[in-house]
């Protein structure tokens, strides 16, 4: 058994609803404010061993597009992968230096087309892809401090193109190589000053392309842009919220949320793409939702979080923040997908993730919706023209003078309902919160969807509370989400009944609470009946 010294020191490498905004200038602290309950604990699998499904020392995990679950093993020297019930799918490697085997494989990353990168920290320092059969296809990397060469690399992550970046864990910095190994830039240098590292220990890329990197002896947080610039950092050495008592691992969701493997304070931290501290769950223990040296974290597309729990050997698998009500028997969490057009004429990008986050956490709290939006996000200045929906049209706004092609709009995967922030400028004809809304929204797929408009007038954004929310711009975001669901479930093919408050309530938090419990049993069955 290893002393608490040593599971305290060790190098192992061993994670609603976000609208994305680029800032233009980002604080380099964050706030410690918790915003929402920790996740549920749904299952968990492994024990320690050497057959399909056990462990001996898991140190990395990472979630495909379709939510099979891949695991690093240290001493097994091997991947496994799993469903996302934690069935043995496949498993590869075996000790030693050739194609295919591994020495001390201690991180797996998953691109969009479902290939595996593995990070060989030891004697081989190299990166080796597979398909995801296990199928070797090339490698690249050697011990050193060269370009393309590691130093015990102990974390591997992949953007949306297919670039893949190395936490060059000795070397003190991150590498950048496309997809079949060519370098393409690198970044960092010893010490703790911005941009500098004490042992990068695994890093991870956001829907957007900003990295994130687990800086391991600093105790601490730094966020990147795609070629290495300084965005922000967050963290300090201690067991408070956002304190840090040696990271093990790092993960992102796909709203941009933020979950950090806090391995010496046997616990995962959550945090907002800025830093800002939104929950934790974990103590030191062998329980459901316990860890013993929990080493890193990943979450899939709907939200469910996955950890490593090293010491214990297994897998823990938790659900997206907000009640699941499993009496409902319901196969996963309904998703309401907004396509956010953002165009904004005045220019006041940071205001908009505030009552945003806050209108997923009130509905998240109040109803097992989970809301998500898209990164289809444009926020500079554009000039734009407003369509009659009635006339026929199948888009109700084009951008003029060639801002955004309007192909782009046109091919927004949308599912559910559209979203647009206007400005005082845009003065837009279809408001949220009616069948016609759907009757009469934009086509997308042969199916009509809810119009949603939300003004960002300066009047909007008072920071005085408001009847339960924080701001009028909160409880309006929330108002107009809620009526959007409400369209949409009342027209065909669902037929559901409008969601009506009980009578007599005045207070805005109160009024919105009881009209999402106002959604049917009947009403989310038949939901999924139809959409899946």
């Amino acid at each position: 058994m290893e002393s608490e010294g040593n599971r305290y020191f060790q190098f192992t490498k061993h994670l609603m609803f976000a609208l994305v905004l680029t800032f233009l200038a980002i604080p380099l602290f964050a706030s410690t404010v918790a915003a929402e309950d920790p996740p549920t604990f749904v299952l968990k699998w492994g024990t320690l061993g050497s057959d399909n499904g056990q462990f001996a020392n898991p140190t990395d995990i990472a979630v495909d597009s379709t939510g099979n679950v891949y695991v690093a093993e240290h001493y097994n020297e091997r991947i496994q992968k799993f469903n996302s019930l934690g069935n043995f799918l496949t498993k590869w490697g075996t000790l030693g230096s050739g194609d295919g085997q591994f020495e001390s494989p201690n991180g797996v990353a998953v691109d969009s087309t479902g290939n595996v990168y593995v990070v060989e920290d030891d004697i081989n320092c190299r990166i080796q892809k597979f398909d995801s059969a296990g199928n070797f296809l090339t490698k690249w990397g050697a011990p050193g401090s060269g370009n393309g060469e590691f130093g015990q690399s102990k974390g591997v992550a992949v953007d949306s193109t297919g670039n893949v970046y190395v936490a060059d864990f000795l070397n003190n910095r991150i590498q950048k190589f496309n997809n079949v190994g060519n370098f393409l830039t690198k970044w960092g240098t010893p010490g703790a000053g911005n941009g500098e590292f004490s042992y990068p220990i695994d890093v991870a890329v956001d829907s957007t392309g900003d990295v994130y990197v687990a800086d391991y002896g600093n105790y601490r947080i730094q966020k990147f842009d795609s070629v290495g610039n300084l965005l922000t950092k967050w963290g300090t050495p201690g067991a408070g919220d956002g304190e840090f008592s040696y990271i093990g691992g790092i993960g992102v969701d796909s709203t941009g949320d933020v979950y950090v493997a806090d391995t010496g304070n046997d616990r995962i931290q959550k945090f907002d793409s800025v830093g800002n501290f939104l929950t934790k769950w974990g103590t030191l223990g062998a329980g459901d939702g316990q860890f013993d040296n929990p080493g890193d974290v990943a979450v899939d597309s709907e939200g469910n979080i996955y950890v490593v729990d090293e010491f214990n050997h297994r897998i823990q698998k938790f659900g997206a923040p907000g009640p699941i009500k499993a009496v409902l028997r319901l196969p996963k969490n309904i998703q309401w997908k907004a396509e956010a057009i953002l165009l904004d004429g005045i220019n006041t990008r940071e205001k908009y993730s505030i009552p945003v986050k806050e209108a997923a956490r009130f509905i998240s709290s109040n109803s097992r919706f989970k809301v998500t939006f898209s990164d289809e996000v444009f926020d500079n200045p554009h000039t734009y023209t407003f369509y009659d929906c009635y006339a026929g049209l199948q888009k109700c706004v084009v951008v003029n003078k060639g801002d955004i092609d309007p192909s782009i709009w046109e091919s927004v995967p949308t599912r559910d309902f559209y979203m647009l922030l206007w400005d005082t400028a845009g003065n837009p004809l279809l408001q949220a919160g009616s069948t016609w809304g759907v009757s009469e929204g934009v086509q997308k797929g042969g199916l009509n969807r809810p119009y949603i408009t939300i003004p960002v007038d300066p009047w909007w954004y008072n920071n005085e509370p408001f009847e339960g929310f924080s701001s009028r711009a909160a409880q309006i975001m929330t108002h107009e989400i809620i009526n959007a669901i409400n369209a949409k479930l009342e027209v065909e093919p669902y037929n559901c009944s409008p969601l009506v408050a009980d009578p007599g309530i005045t207070y805005a938090s109160d009024y919105e609470a009881s009209r999402l419990s106002k959604l049917t049993d009947d009403c989310y069955l038949k939901y999924l009946d139809v959409r899946y």
